[in-house]
């Protein structure tokens, strides 16, 4: 049976077992390269039913949690078919992130043609209608992580001159639908930094675009609905542009907070 690419031989390190040259190796594939082995009709049909059976038996025995299972497996190991509807803790769950931090996932690269992803939307789609209650859970738990998990330059900038002046803010709160960049407590004030070219900028983009397929258009019409959503719930909702962050942000953070400016 030929061996995946990667994967360690099962006679590796076994004393006594014949090792051959990488010469030999190829004229052993060379040698099985187009033959063709005769085997009777009797004899498929019993390898046939021995496979059947051997799956079988092993996927009772896993639903048995793996006890006497003619196949070797690692110390601790459960059979996966044990583990269908088996509820985790939150330690065992811990420690299975833990055990898979750093691996590359096996499906990173892989990319897919528009019939599978199709077939991933109708999915979705089926799951939600069967458990409409998953999309609150989902959009819950999304709203409480924080995307980007790196703060971008211009809210850093935007923190140093809030820092600077010893206003007091919060990072990243979710709220509703959406997630400002920052949320002044004491004056109601949600700010969004919004880069110029992710946003829109009519003054620094004069023609439309698309990002990921999007039209910009579309990407202004979702930042005005989230500010509309805010206003109405009673939020001061502030918008400020990239450029005016890096070249005008002085202006900017007193007209929120309300200071007058002696021009």
């Amino acid at each position: 049976m030929a061996g995946k690419k990667g994967q360690i031989p099962w006679n590796k390190g076994l004393k006594g077992v014949k090792k051959h040259s990488e010469v030999t190796k190829r004229k052993i594939g060379m040698s099985h390269l187009g033959k063709k082995y005769n085997i009777s009709e009797k004899s498929r049909k019993i390898m046939a039913d021995t496979a059947r059976n051997t799956l079988l038996n092993h996927s009772e025995i896993s639903r048995k949690g793996g006890l006497n299972s003619p196949t070797k497996f690692k110390k601790g190991h459960i059979g996966y078919v044990a583990n269908l509807g088996r509820k985790f803790d939150e330690e065992w769950r811990k420690k299975l992130s833990i055990s898979h931090k750093g691996k590359i996932s096996p499906k990173k690269g892989i990319k897919l043609n528009e019939e599978q992803k199709q077939n991933v939307r109708l999915g979705i789609l089926k799951n939600y209608e069967k458990h409409p209650e998953l999309r609150d859970i989902l959009r819950e738990k999304r709203l409480k992580q924080i995307i980007p998990l790196v703060d971008t330059k211009i809210e850093i900038i935007i923190q140093k001159e809030l820092d600077k002046r010893n206003i007091i803010y919060i990072k990243h709160p979710s709220m509703y639908i959406c997630q400002p960049d920052l949320f002044i407590p004491s004056i109601n004030v949600v700010i969004f930094a919004d880069g110029c070219y992710w946003h829109g900028c009519k003054t620094c983009f004069k023609k439309d675009y698309k990002i990921g397929g999007v039209s910009i258009k579309q990407i202004r019409q979702r930042d005005n609905d989230v500010s509309v959503y805010l206003k109405a719930r009673g939020y001061n909702v502030v918008r400020i542009w990239e450029h005016d962050i890096k070249f005008n942000l002085e202006k900017c953070i007193d007209n929120i907070i309300g200071v007058e400016i002696n021009d």
